[in-house]
């Protein structure tokens, strides 16, 4: 990155323009985050200057916004790939511009000739955060962090070296206070426009409290709370594209109910949540279906944070603020780790994994009750085949989030089976043929529907202090995992033993619909072990083909 920079630099001398790093990385670099996104700002013209950058570098570019001089300069190399998002102020001036951002602790700069400089060798300042956000249902808002972080007396981190910290210091360009913000762990807005500007700042506010585990100050929250523009005259691409950043945080469950309960803005987006908030439900559950649906997706969270390793005596992180003993309820073995996180992060779409939209199925899997809610006998509530409602509304959702047609496919599939792994489990012991079954209705999304399960019934379990039910399920989930990952006859992943040539030379038939039914019931008996040579599959075909030509089987 910094001999993109440094070119950059000398791109930028060559004609007279002064080059700035600002926003993001500015804050990022303080913090001591790494970033491979950098924002730069320069005097004049920007989109010559980007393209010059391209062209020397081998990089691609993008024009972002033409109207306002936004050009991003894409570069790929062996670490990955880097973004460098140059604006261009024409005749506008760098402080005004500043106070134009959203937060304060994103409105600083830095000029890149003092950067290059005074960076130290290690590329890398240690100036940590605020833990993550508490439970949202002990407070309203995050609590305030401390006061203090170590730095030293330029004001800058301790562990900047105090050289490079006094010119840093010198050379910040800092209008609003976003340092001091910065040290604090405050999120404040750079003015009382900044939401009528663009009401997706919001979202981008609860996303940074959650992903710096800063707090939101209540001047912000305030504004947020009564800005006349709703966050859903945004763009659903950039709604999109904030909540996936959401997502795919560790603890998302803080943010979501930070959005909702905090900043009022989340049913702006999710108008569904507020009837899933009045509805109560009964039999295992003690909360409504929000609340229900929130814990799930904090279950989920606690799962996947169990699938990263640590070495013998470490101590582990625990990004989704759950209690230790929760964590270890929900802790899938070691050995699924690897395969069940391959899985959640395989892409669905070029730049996206499957991750956040499984999230989004934790917070939706009951959507479904909305329209099935009866009444029962002795005033109990019953929503039977809400999960099949459910995947038709789920299904809705992805289409006003703009979501790509595979992810919501993804979402529609997980609501509609999210109840399949509980009526396998009702049903024990679980048979090859009937795993096999289950596991050819959800594909390659199986492992997902299967997480969402535990979630779903730990979510509730948890609530009404049925820790043993949790622990049971658990070690049902995980049998089935394994059984997914290392069963492939089982999962119908083996190679077929007999092709739709073979089924019509042993019966002596053209092609027809049996054909493909007598397939599916020898791959349901070799997965129940009464199948497993070509030998055994043609006596099977034979003999099951025979009794319904004959009108003998059903």
């Amino acid at each position: 990155m910094t001999g993109i920079l440094l070119q950059l630099n000398r791109l930028a001398r060559t004609r007279g323009q002064q080059v700035y790093l600002v926003g993001g990385f500015v804050r990022d670099l303080l913090l001591g985050r790494p970033s491979r996104d950098v924002d730069l700002v320069v005097s004049g013209r920007g989109e010559e200057l980007a393209r010059a950058l391209a062209g020397a570098v081998g990089g691609g570019i993008v024009s972002l916004d033409p109207g306002q001089d936004v050009c991003r300069v894409v570069v790929k190399n062996g670490a990955g790939v880097c973004q460098y998002d140059i604006t261009g102020l024409g005749d506008r001036d760098l402080v005004i511009d500043l106070k134009r951002r959203d937060f304060t602790i994103n409105a600083m700069a830095l000029p890149l000739e003092a950067f290059l400089l005074q960076r130290p060798d290690t590329g890398r300042h240690s100036f940590r955060g605020a833990e993550l956000l508490p439970d949202a249902g002990d407070c309203p808002l995050p609590v305030e962090c401390p006061a203090d972080f170590p730095v030293g007396p330029s004001g800058l981190p301790a562990a900047v070296p105090p050289s490079a910290a006094v010119a840093l210091q010198v050379a910040l360009i800092d209008p609003l206070g976003g340092l001091d913000d910065l040290r604090r762990g405050i999120i404040r807005a750079c003015g009382l426009h900044s939401f009528e500007d663009d009401p997706l700042r919001a979202l981008r506010a609860a996303r940074l409290a959650g992903q710096l585990g800063f707090r939101i100050e209540p001047g912000t929250v305030d504004l947020i709370r009564t800005m006349p523009v709703p966050v859903n005259k945004a763009a659903p691409e950039r709604i999109l594209e904030e909540l996936v950043q959401i997502l795919l945080l560790p603890a998302a469950w803080t943010v979501i109910d930070l959005l909702d309960r905090a900043l009022g803005v989340l049913a702006q987006i999710f108008p569904e949540i507020n009837p899933m908030r009045q509805m109560e439900q009964n039999g295992h559950h003690v909360d409504n279906v929000w609340v229900h649906s929130l814990k799930t997706l904090r279950c989920f969270e606690v799962i996947v944070s169990s699938l990263n390793p640590v070495p013998d005596g470490a101590v582990k992180d625990n990004p989704s603020g759950a209690d230790i003993d929760i964590i270890q309820l929900l802790a899938l073995p070691p050995h699924l780790a690897g395969p069940v996180g391959d899985y959640l992060q395989a892409p669905v779409t070029r730049t996206r994994s499957r991750l956040p939209v499984i999230k989004l199925a934790c917070l939706f899997h009951d959507i479904g009750k909305l329209e099935t809610r009866a009444a029962g006998a002795g005033g109990r509530f019953t929503f039977y085949n809400h999960h099949t409602a459910g995947a038709h509304l789920a299904a809705a959702i992805g289409r006003r989030l703009r979501l790509s047609g595979r992810e919501a496919d993804l979402l529609s599939r997980l609501v509609r089976g999210h109840m399949d792994p509980l009526f396998l489990y009702k049903a024990r012991p679980v048979r090859g043929r009937a795993a096999y079954r289950f596991f050819r209705r959800l594909g390659d999304e199986s492992p997902g529907c299967l997480l969402l399960s535990l979630a779903d019934i730990a979510g509730s379990r948890l609530a009404s202090g049925a820790l043993p039910e949790v622990l049971e399920y658990r070690e049902f989930i995980t049998g089935l995992l394994h059984r997914y990952f290392n069963e492939p006859v089982v999962a119908g992943r083996a190679r077929p033993l007999l092709n739709g040539r073979d089924v019509c030379r042993i019966l002596n038939i053209k092609p027809s619909p049996l054909v493909g039914r007598l397939l599916e019931e020898l791959d349901a008996a070799r997965a129940d072990g009464q199948v497993s040579t070509r030998q055994e599959a043609e006596n099977f075909i034979r003999n099951r083909g025979t009794r319904l030509l004959t009108g003998e089987g059903k």
